[in-house]
């Protein structure tokens, strides 16, 4: 059985892969999977049950991962505790 006392998640990063040499390896996005463990207490048999819980370009509403646009972030944040709140979960 699982528990729910710690939240189970995982990551899937995007990244500008292998093109030759036009590639910058930079991360473009990710995503945030959680573990629902009602739904996985209640399959038969029980098994892990993952879902999409969020895309960051998307919630954060970043152009890109570089530097300045997630210092730019952290200065939002400052400013908008919602935003805040959304990367805290």
């Amino acid at each position: 059985m699982l528990t729910d006392s710690m939240p189970s998640a995982f990551r899937v990063y995007y990244a500008d892969g292998n093109r030759g040499d036009e590639s910058t390896w930079e991360i473009l996005d990710y995503e945030t999977h959680i573990l629902d463990t009602i739904k996985s207490n209640q399959a038969v048999p029980p098994e892990p049950i993952f879902e999409h819980l969020y895309s960051a370009k998307e919630t954060y509403g970043l152009e890109s991962f570089r530097p300045a646009a997630l210092y730019n972030l952290t200065l939002r944040m400052i400013r908008d505790y919602p935003l805040y709140e959304k990367f805290e979960r």
